[in-house]
């Protein structure tokens, strides 16, 4: 068993205040406020903090400076050649767009204008595809491979579901019932899922009972939370005694990735626009993210009562298939990490 003392300093924890949930993007944001103009007030300053004079995604001039720090600008055009490859676009086209976003750093654009002029020339140049699917299959094969083959999932929780379109084909690979295969997220979603929805109230607890759960994951929503500590919590509550969490993160090391990483989101939500993953036009106004480092996740997972299961071999990343030998293999630089609840 890991023993570790916790050495991050949750920003909430400062701010003696009520405490308010909303979302944005299918992941779990808690606003403190008090001596805040609005909401928005508050998690810039959480965000802010963090940040050691980058900027957030309301100052709406991150390109700008994304393409004065080469770190920062050789991630994102990494990113962009995936999105373009994807989207099977001719390298002229990619050539196109990326000189064009260029032009619109030089004129000093908004992030709002690049993002536009991104969605327009991708739609115009981009054959059909839904990247939500790509990517929805390549976790659920991931989280498969992760898994004990002793351990038999009865049932499972995604917290911070979005679309859903995870825990649908999760529930095929580990051939889990409809019934059996959960999602939960403080935004409702409308239709028919193919698994077992609940929306999470406002009081931040997890709809389930303590112990009601064999495997809990937790992909890409920490870093969108004010309260981690809290949220694990609730994860270990409703994990039954040997059940595995497994968490899906970016290792934001060094502190510049959170620039990349934040205009990736951007790129999610105001370009891409999957049918599955709708636009969201309160993006630049409402979007909220804390990265943290891999060590500072696990310090913080089995501080709360976890217990660390080594992983002997990383699934690739999700950009690896698709990346020339010249590109970086994990330029988001993300990881799985596993526990148990001894």
């Amino acid at each position: 068993m890991i023993v570790v003392k916790t050495i991050i300093e949750l920003d909430v924890a400062s701010i003696k205040s009520r405490v308010t949930m909303s979302m944005n993007d299918g992941a779990h944001y808690y606003y403190a406020f008090i001596g805040h103009k609005s909401l928005e007030d508050a998690q810039q300053r959480i965000q802010r903090q963090s940040r050691h004079g980058l900027p957030i995604v309301q100052d709406l001039n991150q390109f700008e400076v994304a393409w004065s720090i080469p770190f920062v600008k050789n991630r994102v055009t990494q990113i962009l050649r995936y999105i373009f490859q994807v989207s099977s676009i001719q390298e002229q086209h990619q050539k196109i767009i990326l000189d064009a976003i260029d032009d619109y750093v030089l004129q000093k654009k908004s992030d709002k204008d690049i993002y536009e002029l991104v969605y327009q020339l991708r739609e115009k140049y981009k054959k059909p595809v839904s990247m939500m699917v790509e990517r929805a299959n390549g976790r659920a094969l991931e989280i498969s491979s992760l898994l004990p083959e002793t351990f038999h999932v009865k049932n499972f929780l995604d917290v911070g579901c979005a679309e859903g379109s995870i825990p649908i084909t999760l529930r095929k690979v580990l051939n889990v019932g409809t019934r059996d295969a959960h999602g939960c997220d403080v935004r409702d979603i409308v239709g028919n899922h193919d698994f077992t929805f609940r929306k999470i109230t406002n009081d931040g607890k997890l709809p389930y009972e303590d112990n009601s759960m064999s495997l809990v994951l937790s992909l890409m929503a920490i870093h969108h939370i004010h309260d981690p500590a809290s949220a694990v919590r609730e994860m270990y509550r409703v994990l039954e005694p040997g059940g595995y969490l497994v968490i899906r993160e970016h290792d934001c090391e060094p502190i510049d990735l959170a620039l990349v990483l934040d205009i990736v989101h951007g790129l999610y939500s105001q370009v891409i626009r999957d049918d599955l993953d709708p636009h969201d036009p309160s993006f630049s106004e409402t979007y909220f993210a804390k990265y943290l480092s891999a060590k500072q996740v696990v310090e913080l997972v089995t501080t709360n009562a976890f217990v660390q299961i080594p992983i002997v071999q990383q699934p690739q990343p999700w950009i690896h298939h698709a990346v020339d030998d010249a590109m970086e293999k994990n330029p988001l630089q993300t990881y799985y990490v596993m526990f148990q609840k001894a």
